[in-house]
């Protein structure tokens, strides 16, 4: 159910002490949707914060890890920003 060799896991440990950064290669500058894996269950949290930075600066955004991700069961969108 792990989505790629990014995954992690909190292993129950130091819940909201932790945060991981993704620095993606993009082909070119320009808008890209971005989306977020992640597999719910009721034991989830319903409030994980997540941001996005772009050329427009930060996007805070919360997402509901309870309830099951609308893209094919695995993924958000998180939206489309710009990347240079």
């Amino acid at each position: 159910t792990y989505v790629g060799a990014g995954y992690v896991h909190d292993l129950d440990a130091g819940k909201g002490e932790k945060t991981i950064t993704y620095e993606p290669e993009l082909p070119a500058s320009g808008d890209y949707e971005v989306w977020l894996a992640y597999a719910p269950g009721d034991s989830r949290s319903d409030r994980v914060p997540v941001s996005v930075f772009g050329l427009d600066g930060e996007a805070p955004l919360t997402i509901d890890m309870r309830v099951p991700p609308p893209i094919g069961g695995r993924f958000v969108s998180l939206g489309r920003f710009r990347f240079e």
